[in-house]
């Protein structure tokens, strides 16, 4: 010390040094640990395979051993515990489809349990499909007679039984509903019924033939086998027709009177008619049986005032137009008969 104060500047050298020693920056520190320029090797490191939150774990979401995976078998539903038919009893005609339906519990058990059999009678009845478990089945009355189908639980002796009688399609008498004589117009439609016993029989057990006057009177389709049956007379005479059960001498006759149309038309309602210009309205006439509709045929006296709404001439009942005001006439002509009936239509 005392050499330094004999030595001024030698003493100013030596505090410069102290100080610029003690400015030196504590990250400049090759071993700090806060060092910035080291290498991540550090325990907080991301990209350690060790660490704990680490996504990619043996925790992961896609781990086969996951307990709470979707696609674990113990999570598949239910067997019922229990079964019961919405009716013990049913009672269905030959050729009739039907089905059967239970109630499991508890309801959110798997129906796939459920397995059908016909115990007894598989000539009366069969299944509709190949379909045999769930809650409901589908099957056909094949004959006359009893059947007893069953649900089962499957692995299980809980079952639910249903007593089917399958009752017989067979017609054993019919008679006319309404007259068996009827007068109708030539070129008209109409039907003939007659009611079977019993009630629930197989309509297409009776036969319908025209047996006299098949020039007077024909079928309006193809169907020949039914409660009921339409016809079209053709011209004026008489004609016999006949409803059988088939298979057996039992039948109802009808006996039907054509008659000659009378070709007649009348006027429906006013013959003025008042109407807005813009509106739409209809005109009609009455017609008697037997009368087609191509033979009536309209016209307008000024298009001006009233125009056709389509392109339909002819026929009962036809539609127009009012255009603008004034008054014109509308006409429909009977050509079987040449009359014919006149309104007048005064637009506003």
């Amino acid at each position: 010390m005392k050499i330094l104060k004999k030595f001024p500047l030698l003493f100013l050298i030596s505090m410069l040094m102290v100080f610029s020693l003690a400015a030196v920056p504590a990250s400049a520190d090759d071993d700090d640990d806060d060092d910035r320029y080291e290498w991540r090797d550090d325990d907080d490191d991301r990209w350690d395979d060790d660490d704990d939150d680490d996504r990619w774990d043996d925790d992961d979401r896609w781990d086969d051993d996951d307990d709470d995976d979707r696609w674990d078998d113990d999570d598949r539903d239910p067997r019922p515990t229990s079964v019961k038919g919405l009716v013990s009893k049913k009672t269905v005609t030959v050729g009739k489809d039907f089905d059967l339906k239970v109630r499991f519990s508890p309801s959110y058990a798997e129906e796939d349990y459920l397995v059908w059999s016909i115990v007894s009678g598989s000539s009366v009845v069969r299944f509709d499909d190949d379909d045999r478990t769930g809650d409901e089945v589908e099957l056909k009355a094949r004959r006359a007679g009893s059947a007893r189908v069953r649900c089962q639980i499957r692995g299980t002796n809980v079952k639910t039984d249903f007593v089917i009688t399958v009752r017989s399609n067979s017609v054993s008498s019919i008679r006319a509903i309404s007259s068996r004589s009827r007068t109708v117009t030539a070129g008209s439609d109409f039907d003939l019924k007659v009611r079977m016993t019993p009630s629930y029989a197989d309509e297409n057990k009776l036969s319908w033939r025209i047996v006299k006057g098949s020039s007077y009177v024909r079928f309006d389709d193809d169907d020949r086998y039914d409660d009921e049956m339409e016809f079209t007379a053709r011209r004026a005479g008489k004609a016999v027709i006949r409803c059988q059960i088939r298979g057996t001498n039992k039948y109802v006759d009808f006996n039907v009177t054509v008659k000659a149309p009378s070709y007649k038309i009348s006027r429906v309602g006013s013959s003025t008619k008042y109407v807005r210009a813009g509106r739409d309205f209809e005109l009609k006439v009455k017609k008697s049986d037997g009368l087609s509709d191509r033979y009536l045929r309209w016209t307008i006296a000024n298009r001006s005032i009233v125009a056709f709404d389509d392109d339909d001439r002819t026929g009962d009942d036809v539609e127009f137009r009012a255009r603008r005001k004034g008054t014109t006439k509308v006409t429909c002509k009977n050509t079987k008969t040449g009359k014919s009936i006149t309104y007048t239509i005064r637009v506003r």
